[in-house]
């Protein structure tokens, strides 16, 4: 399957793929450059347009393919058509064999995004052994369209709105100024076959209902509309990159560490970042959390929005937050910190919304009072039950005594119980929940008074029996409840 060079001269899109290169500075001769090579139509042409190149500008040029083992034939087709796509043009062909499906089930990812992680370790493989200076991989037109709105579908926010890069250290896309159409016209024209992959078709997979229900519609509102998405994913580049210096500034000024290394345990956000547009206090906090977490999965605008809503909460309040993560609010800001690794007892997966009020020792008799939700606790150890109380005010009363743990005023979370009668059977509090008919919506919001993972009240239902008074009680806590708007 040689190339079918049909003129001497550069034709359009020849022409047209020398003068991006040439202006990215892309390739310089000598340089050494890995094309990932799936068989698929843009990968093709890309090699083509590659070896073409050559004639211009003297530079090495081999094919990395990865046979993720999903497509079973299928797959071992492709791989079987790269390698000779690539033994009739001279070019070095290298292959990798994965068992992506195993290795997602082994990472707790996708497919997608183990396939994809397969892909770039072999890159970067082959790049150290064989002195490649660039990966280049074949994301068209079409493809950073269809980011644009699926980040926006997705609701990553501005920095989403970008699109895919032109280039990163190491990796260039020299196929992003064409249309999938212009690419395929080109390999017709070239007489150059090349693999169909039948999964593109699954509309299981959210970019094939962009690309085959989704542009297809969005075409009938506009014609242009394509050109239009990707200026404004253009012009989404140049404020986010704005914002971006901007947040940098405002980090130094505001926390005092403007390079601060993944893996920092704590950082202070002082109470002047609220002077700041609320744009750039929540990119601030955004930062300081990707840094503190080391990496961005899970941290949405959801979890940037609770820490924010501490500056109007009283001191000792805090957050929880993914990657064991807290946010504290203190005399002199925020404070955002990691945990310790918890104990195989305690740990639990802690959810968007998950706000915790920690009580103090309360053995002085000095009351607590707190605030979680649009709801107002008064907690107090009382040595003789109290008549009169308000009407509209709900009052338990718990055996303090068999407390084991500090106790916490909180949401509800995986792993949490109650006993529900005397001889110390347990129901997990989820089945409660359910067996009340409390609204799925409704329960991460519901307050709970726990010790540890033991649930003393849920919050407007019943107690635990554990904690109930009984003749040998010494000491009792007394946990009084309302309604903000009562009070």
């Amino acid at each position: 399957m040689s190339f079918q060079n049909n003129c001497d001269k550069l034709g359009f899109m020849e022409t047209e793929f020398l003068a991006y290169m040439r202006k990215n500075n892309y390739i310089e001769a000598g340089d050494g450059i890995l094309a990932g090579v799936s068989g698929g139509a843009d990968s093709v042409c890309l090699l083509l347009l590659l070896h073409r190149l050559q004639e211009e500008i003297p530079f090495a040029l081999a094919a990395a393919h990865v046979n993720h083992g999903i497509r079973g034939e299928s797959a071992g087709r492709d791989q079987k058509f790269v390698k000779e796509l690539c033994a009739g043009l001279g070019i070095p062909c290298y292959v990798e064999t994965q068992n992506v499906p195993a290795l997602a089930a082994m990472w707790h990812k996708s497919e997608e995004e183990a396939g994809r992680e397969v892909r770039y370790r072999f890159f970067e493989r082959l790049c150290r052994e064989h002195g490649f200076q660039k990966v280049a991989v074949a994301h068209n037109r079409d493809d950073n369209t269809e980011t644009v709105l699926h980040n926006l579908f997705r609701g990553t926010g501005i920095d989403g709105m970008t699109g895919i890069p032109s280039d990163r250290p190491g990796l260039i896309r020299p196929l992003l100024p064409f249309s999938r159409a212009q690419i395929e016209s080109y390999l017709k024209q070239k007489n150059q076959p090349f693999c169909v992959d039948e999964s593109n078709a699954d509309l299981h997979y959210t970019r094939n209902k962009i690309r085959n229900l989704v542009m297809p519609a969005v075409r009938q509102v506009n014609a242009r509309a394509e050109t239009h998405i990707l200026e404004f994913g253009s012009q989404a580049a140049e404020i986010a990159d704005y914002l971006n210096r901007q947040t940098h500034s405002a980090l130094l000024h505001y926390t005092g560490q403007p390079a601060q290394e993944e893996g920092t345990n704590a950082v202070l956000l002082r109470d002047s970042l609220r002077q700041e547009h609320p744009v750039i206090q929540k990119r601030v906090i955004r930062e300081c959390l990707f840094r503190l977490a080391g990496q961005t999965k899970d941290i949405s605008a959801l979890h940037v929005e609770l820490v924010q809503k501490l500056w109007e909460k009283q001191t000792g309040r805090r957050v929880s937050l993914p990657y064991r993560l807290t946010a504290r609010r203190t005399y002199d800001g925020i404070v955002l910190e990691k945990t310790p690794d918890q104990t195989a007892e305690e740990s639990e997966v802690k959810t968007a919304g998950q706000e915790e009020i920690r009580i103090p020792d309360l053995s002085d008799g000095r009351p607590f009072a707190c605030d979680l939700h649009g709801n107002h606790f008064i907690l107090q150890i009382k040595c003789e039950k109290i008549q009169n109380l308000p009407q509209k005010m709900y009052t338990k009363w718990l055996d303090y005594d068999k407390i084991e743990r500090p106790l916490a005023i909180r949401s509800p979370r995986k792993g949490d119980y109650l006993v529900i009668n005397e001889a110390g059977d347990r129901k997990k509090l989820r089945r409660y929940l359910i067996d009340e008919k409390i609204p799925a919506e409704e329960r991460t919001l519901l307050p709970v008074l726990a010790d540890g993972s033991h649930i003393l009240w849920v919050i407007g239902h019943r107690i635990s029996a554990y904690y109930r008074i009984t003749e040998e009680t010494h000491r009792v806590l007394a946990v009084q409840w309302m309604k903000e708007q009562e009070r």
